[in-house]
């Protein structure tokens, strides 16, 4: 993925730690910088990567309209959801709705982060995949996801109990809002879910 010119061997000394930089994110290196661009039919035909990147040119990569959109719908969910539970009545008691604040702020941060990059790839023609961000991808990906999906659950499992199990005792205070922040969640987690698909399908090309 690394085109040298003026020089026939790679040498580590005289390019540097922007070099090696531009090596790991699989990005070509020209007259002492890093060259980023966008190929959208895949870079093997400038001659100087393989045919199998053209398998990571397809919707939901980074740097597309369906990443971004992605993105800004993961973000969108986690944070309306944070937003209706915090504004429920006693939800500090509980300790699975502060589990789930506190995943839905760590989601709506990456996301936000991920869809100002992938707005900022879409503007300035820039191509981020390359094989150490796409990894950075898939571990933040899952990890969210999993975090989003474990707090989703065990609010939904104390929305069960306090507005079902012990609807006897009478009406709990902010029963729409907890029902409407677990919903939130669940969407959240699957949209983020989709897109750590993509990221390991997108790592398993290289």
């Amino acid at each position: 993925m690394i085109e040298l010119e003026n020089s026939k061997e790679f040498d580590e000394r005289k390019v540097g730690v922007k070099g090696l930089l531009c090596v790991a994110l699989g990005v070509k290196w020209i007259d002492g910088h890093c060259n980023f661009e966008i190929y959208p039919f895949g870079f093997s035909d400038l001659g100087f990567v393989s045919e199998r990147d053209e398998m990571r040119a397809f919707a939901g990569t980074p740097g597309t309209l369906t990443a971004l959109l992605l993105r800004v719908s993961q973000c969108t969910f986690a944070a309306c959801s944070l937003v209706c539970m915090v504004t429920t009545p006693r939800f500090s008691n509980v300790t699975a709705f502060c589990y789930l604040i506190a995943s839905m702020g760590v989601l709506s941060i990456w996301s936000l982060g991920l869809a100002c990059l992938d707005a900022y790839a879409m503007t300035r023609k820039k191509d981020f995949r390359g094989p150490a961000f796409v990894s950075i991808l898939v571990v933040g990906d899952w990890l969210t996801g999993m975090l989003s999906l474990s707090a989703a659950s065990a609010s939904a499992g104390v929305a069960v109990l306090l507005f079902h199990d012990l609807e006897d005792q009478g009406p709990t205070p902010g029963y729409y809002k907890y029902q409407l922040s677990v919903s939130l969640a669940f969407l959240s987690w699957i949209s983020i879910h989709t897109s750590s698909l993509i990221m390991l399908w997108l790592l398993a090309a290289f």
